[in-house]
């Protein structure tokens, strides 16, 4: 059984270091654990693996998206790019596993317009 309470993230959309729409407030996420073989498949890869997460399956997040993370239990908040994008329809309910790496860009935002 899949549970999604360990904390939020926004799936932003960011262009040349600038941060240019944010796509979805709000998606819960659940922390997973992962294995030595997708660790050292990532490095073979070139990219080295933060953290996974998993969330609930949607059509709004995509391998191209920035992940803005926050953990409810610090409250901190995290920025990330998406290293791995892996469907589960197995699990109850299906989700989505994100293999997440810490950016090396220092982002900026443009400012938010209603």
């Amino acid at each position: 059984m899949e549970t999604f309470n360990d904390g939020i993230i926004n799936v932003l959309k960011a262009n040349d270091g600038v941060i240019t729409e944010t796509i979805f407030k709000g998606i819960h996420f659940g922390n997973r654990t992962f294995g030595a073989t997708r660790f050292f498949n990532s490095k073979v890869a070139g990219s080295e693996i933060t953290r996974m997460i998993s969330i609930p399956d949607n059509f709004i997040v995509s391998r191209e998206n920035l992940i803005e993370l926050k953990e409810f239990r610090t409250g901190k908040t995290h920025l990330y790019e998406i290293a791995m994008y892996q469907p589960k329809y197995d699990t109850k309910p299906s989700c989505i596993y994100l293999s997440l790496k810490s950016t090396s860009i220092e982002y900026t935002r443009l400012p938010e317009t209603d």
